[in-house]
């Protein structure tokens, strides 16, 4: 739950109304959803709860992934994340909102080339846009939000090597060096199995590593050199 009302700018509520599938013939289909305990230094310090979804196919086909990153006893900040991608996982659009400290509200849509981008803080304290380039191929992936590397290896997936990602929560683009390795035994809640090791190096930043099952849905995240770990509470079904 939110501690403080934010106010809603043009291009946030521009982006909430494209974050949401129109009434539609078309399928919709769970690609996967669960919770992720995160740990940093072997101390567990909250929860990631996420859902991603799928209207259509193809290239016509709509992603749209929700989650909100609460912390722990004694932790501060929340996040609520939606993202919505077009046709070749390309972000649509985005928001982002955090609370704890000083709580903010970032949205972005895709307008051809360029993301345009609003930051707003609470309290009336005013918006600021910027707009930045988006490379062919880009993916939206924050940094320690498990959920969204589902889009990275999917990508990967498809033989890209060098992956341009959206970091919305700092209003840029940094590319990065993606390595699928060698099948691996993971434990997801005392269940052994089977998953692919994946290595993400993104540009002048933490190396990232995920372990997903052979639907690309993620089961264990982390990054080494900060020693966060985001692990399943349950397998998914």
């Amino acid at each position: 739950m939110l501690r403080q009302s934010v106010r809603v700018a043009p291009l946030t509520a521009l982006v909430v109304g494209l974050l949401a599938f129109p009434a539609s013939a078309q399928q919709v289909t769970t690609l996967d959803e669960g919770t992720f305990r995160l740990l940093e230094q072997g101390r567990e310090i909250g929860t990631e709860t996420f859902t991603i979804v799928r209207r259509g196919a193809g290239d016509e086909a709509t992603i749209l992934a929700r989650g909100e990153v609460t912390p722990g006893p004694g932790g501060s900040g929340e996040m609520q994340l939606q993202v919505q991608t077009a046709g070749t996982l390309r972000p649509a659009g985005y928001v982002i909102r955090i609370t704890g400290g000083e709580d903010q509200t970032i949205s972005g849509k895709l307008e051809g080339r360029r993301m345009r981008a609003s930051i707003e803080s609470a309290g009336g304290r005013g918006q600021n846009v910027r707009e930045y380039l988006v490379s062919d191929g880009a993916i939206l992936a924050e940094p320690r939000v498990a959920h969204h590397h589902y889009f990275v290896v999917t990508r990967a997936a498809e033989g890209a090597s060098r992956i341009p990602l959206i970091v919305a929560s700092e209003n840029r683009q940094v590319f990065a060096t993606v390595a699928i390795g060698a099948t691996e035994s993971v434990h997801v809640a005392g269940r052994a199995m089977e998953a692919r090791r994946v290595s993400i190096q993104p540009e002048g930043d933490a190396e990232r590593i995920v372990w997903v099952d052979s639907q690309n849905r993620v089961l264990r995240f982390e990054i080494p050199s900060l020693n966060f770990v985001a692990e399943r509470t349950t397998a998914p079904s």
